[in-house]
């Protein structure tokens, strides 16, 4: 087993507010990644908006032919360094 095994999960409070897309100001991170991520886009500049847990894709299950929803940890839009916006929806994975 790893040595590092601590697991981090706790509340952010969200700085920047009118950046930010979802209702809830105080998000559940659930790893450092998160926390870290969280912490970035918002305080970084180039950030237009963006969300945590704010989406839900539905799609239909390929075996249960059940329509199933898909919520992905982020929803990003930035501006790149030739002034172009960007939109991505982004997963946290290490």
């Amino acid at each position: 087993m790893p040595k590092n095994t601590k697991s981090y999960k706790g509340k952010y409070q969200v700085i920047n507010e009118d950046k930010y897309v979802g209702k809830d100001k105080n998000l559940t991170y659930r790893s450092s990644w998160e926390l870290h991520l969280f912490d970035l886009l918002d305080k970084h500049p180039n950030i237009v908006s963006w969300g945590s847990e704010v989406l839900s894709i539905k799609y239909e299950h390929p075996l249960l032919h059940k329509v199933k929803s898909y919520i992905p940890d982020l929803f990003i839009q930035y501006i790149d360094a030739h002034g172009k916006k960007h939109t991505e929806i982004v997963e946290v994975k290490p």
